[in-house]
């Protein structure tokens, strides 16, 4: 299994950033966003013994194929976008306005072909969860239709000016990183939003972030630290101090809460749907 995927240093920074003031203020437990130069598989056996460090963050699809292998592993909070019965995120793409037609993305993406292939800008910003999406994306529509990049944009502002410019047709994005691009930006003025991937009908979506770790190892200095990490995580992000906002923005998550049985099924769901081999890890 691979590293895990998260899109740049400014995530692993501030989330790392939380994790320090958390474990400050739990006590008695080490967490961490990513180890440089692990692999994912790694990464859930040190969680699993619990001796270096007991707590992690991640995406839930990484818990949901870590789970597979370390069974131990448990979701202490997750990321949300929407409140407690938020479990997953969907993506769109975003074109140049002048390329648009009615009837939304089965109209636009009609007038392409391997001959003429949609061009997809790629950058170095992109989620876990465009990945997949991109990927089934250009699997639903056959062979040749898309193209993805060559090159990577370091941001996704560069690359939407290439979308902009007509280097390239379009670019996708996931739907939190878009809430806030339009937020910033008024991005519907020179582009067009398109599209729904990760909207499944059979309720298997992408889920958010996840802090996780082994129950066992957590309560092992302590009875019941496990709830009162839990406890103290949902008070952190009451107080809105500024480490967790931006660790909340980074990850396209709004708040933590305690996860749900649907949003832990959904993980497992999601991993046997989307396996890690077809991002080419």
């Amino acid at each position: 299994m691979s590293r895990s995927i998260v899109p740049d240093e400014r995530v692993q920074s501030v989330t790392n950033n939380f994790c320090k003031e958390l474990a400050r203020e739990v006590g008695g437990i080490q967490i961490t966003s990513l180890i440089p130069d692990c692999s994912l598989n790694e990464y859930g056996k040190k969680l699993d013994e619990g001796e270096e460090f007991q707590a992690g963050a991640m995406w839930g699809i990484e818990y949901g194929w870590l789970a597979t292998r370390h069974p131990k592993l448990e979701i202490l909070v997750t990321g949300s976008g929407r409140g407690a019965g938020d479990i997953g995120v969907t993506s769109h793409l975003v074109v140049n306005k002048e390329l648009t037609t009615r009837g939304g993305a089965g109209s636009l993406l009609s007038h392409y072909s391997s001959q003429n292939p949609f061009r997809l800008a790629r950058h170095r910003q992109e989620s876990l969860v465009t990945q997949i999406h991109k990927n089934e994306l250009i699997r639903g529509y056959g062979k040749g239709v898309f193209q993805d990049s060559e090159t990577t944009s370091e941001r996704i502002l560069d690359a939407l000016a290439a979308v902009r410019n007509g280097q390239y047709d379009g670019v996708l994005v996931d739907e939190y990183r878009l809430f806030g691009l339009e937020q910033q930006y008024d991005l519907r003025k020179r582009f067009s939003i398109i599209g729904d991937w990760g909207a499944s009908k059979d309720r298997i979506s992408l889920p958010l972030f996840v802090v996780v770790g082994v129950r066992e190892n957590i309560n092992r200095g302590k009875s019941g630290q496990w709830e009162k990490i839990q406890a103290a995580i949902v008070a952190k992000v009451k107080r809105d101090d500024e480490v967790t906002r931006r660790m909340l923005g980074e990850w396209q998550a709004n708040t933590l809460v305690l996860p749900t049985e649907k949003f832990i099924a959904n993980c497992h769901l999601a991993a046997k749907k989307y396996q890690m081999s077809e991002l080419g890890q």
